[in-house]
């Protein structure tokens, strides 16, 4: 959802019921939605300072996060999800669409993940850093670049499989 782009604008916030964009916490709610990944986008291939724009746009997450503590929380693992649940509150997960905020540096995927980042979709529309997309001019063999590869195994070591718990 692009539901921070409209916080970002201050068109809305999450705890208010609102007829204008994607979600808000009540619709949530009544919809019985357990977890939601509100997502950063910074531009795409053509984004201006990404890295500095996801910032702004995780803080807003925790604005957020802090302005409903009793109906919303940071998940970071399925575990965190289940708690939520069990809470009676809705599972926010930091998402980021387009991985151009990383700007070419795997420290700053690392601290973005402490910041609460657990989605990345590593390209959006066009070409980047990564990989190819959808649109934009295609490699003759596409898919990720070395850098991409670099990105999804750190991604990987990161957030390691959870097992399940037994029942």
């Amino acid at each position: 959802c692009d539901t921070l782009m409209d916080i970002e604008k201050g068109v809305r916030q999450w705890g208010e019921r609102s007829d204008k964009g994607h979600i808000d916490l009540p619709r949530l709610k009544e919809g019985g939605v357990d977890a939601q990944v509100f997502a950063c986008w910074v531009g795409g291939s053509k984004a201006v300072e990404p890295l500095k724009h996801f910032l702004v746009m995780a803080d807003h997450i925790h604005q957020q996060l802090s302005k409903n503590p009793d109906s919303v929380m940071l998940a970071k693992t399925a575990a965190d999800i289940r708690r939520a649940k069990q809470e009676g509150k809705v599972a926010a997960l930091l998402g980021m669409e387009g991985a151009e905020p990383l700007e070419g540096e795997l420290g700053t995927l690392r601290l973005f993940h402490q910041l609460g980042l657990r989605v990345i979709t590593l390209v959006w529309g066009g070409r980047n850093r990564l990989g190819d997309a959808v649109f934009g001019d295609a490699r003759a063999k596409g898919g990720l670049t070395d850098y991409g590869v670099e990105v999804v195994k750190e991604m990987n070591r990161l957030a390691p499989p959870q097992r399940e718990p037994s029942r």
